[in-house]
């Protein structure tokens, strides 16, 4: 969708910066039709085009039309943008497909929900605290950069009055809709100096997490709740235990308490082992400590078997 705004904005920022080229010496009806062999070859040329596949045929049909002619607004496409035009959809099409005249894919919940969450994924990989990224969300990461510079701080309560209205209501109506589900607040309702100060336990440990941008974008996150160890988990997924640890910083501490839930991250591939052999892991971390191992020991004893 973003990219087809991008095209959509070209064309017209280029339609009405440019007027029509004064020095040819013929009209943009005639060069038109002289360009109906050309349009069935540049249909044929975008990937999987067949010429019965109308909604390709059109939108290029409409490129030549804006560019020879003109739309029915009187806005013209520069005939130098053309060319680059037609490149751009050969290169792009399927990702220009999220929406076209016969389909809006914003409206497939999976499709949506899952650009949605990739989106907000990338906000706190950028923001690192859930209210900013809910106003990002909806006012976009420029307006909030710049009500953190007004106000000089990244609290929420502190910048809210630099944003939109409309952005200051939707943070708050996320946060009413979490108490409405849930019946009480949780990491993504608070700020993150208000989250260091009242949350422990796994909650907080996410903070503490030493990655890159690239590993947290290829990595996934579950929930998991028992007597897991670091040490049975890092044996069945083969991976070293320093960088298990700053994926998971103090899993066994959280697991060993009475908030024995934790949002294991892992690299895709390897949680993909954890899944795998979620059961083996649990139930041997059960046996290791259960046999009265302290904590310390049992990853040396794991590893040993």
């Amino acid at each position: 969708m973003y990219n087809k705004r991008l095209l959509l904005l070209g064309i017209t920022v280029i339609g009405s910066g440019w007027m029509y080229p004064t020095n040819v010496n013929y009209s943009p009806q005639d060069q038109c039709l002289a360009d109906t062999e050309r349009v069935a070859t540049t249909n044929n040329s975008l990937p999987g085009v067949a010429s019965s596949n109308s909604a390709e045929n059109t939108l290029s049909q409409e490129l030549f039309m804006a560019a020879y002619v003109g739309g029915s607004n009187g806005v013209r496409l520069n005939p130098k943008a053309l060319g680059f035009i037609q490149d751009y959809l050969q290169e792009n099409w399927d990702e220009l497909q999220k929406v076209n005249h016969d389909v809006d894919e914003r409206k497939t919940y999976y499709k949506s929900t899952r650009a949605a969450a990739a989106y907000l994924r990338d906000l706190y990989n950028e923001l690192g605290d859930w209210l900013l990224v809910i106003a990002a969300y909806n006012t976009g990461t420029v307006n909030v950069y710049r009500a953190i510079h007004h106000s000089g701080s990244r609290n929420f309560w502190d910048l809210e009055k630099y944003l939109p209205a409309e952005s200051r209501s939707h943070v708050k109506k996320f946060i009413g809709t979490q108490y409405m589900f849930e019946g009480q607040g949780g990491v993504t309702t608070l700020t993150r100096q208000e989250a260091t100060e009242q949350l422990s336990g796994s909650a907080m440990y996410v903070f503490h997490r030493d990655l890159t941008a690239q590993e947290l974008t290829q990595s996934r996150t579950i929930a998991v709740s028992g007597k897991y160890h670091s040490s049975v988990i890092t044996k069945y997924i083969l991976m070293d235990t320093a960088a298990f640890d700053r994926y998971n910083p103090h899993l066994d501490k959280v697991m060993a308490s009475s908030n024995n839930i934790y949002d294991l991250k892992l690299p895709a591939d390897k949680m993909d082992l954890f899944i795998a052999n979620k059961y083996d892991i649990l139930n041997e971390s059960a046996q290791l400590l259960n046999n009265g191992d302290s904590v310390e020991s049992a990853r040396g004893v794991a590893l040993n078997k």
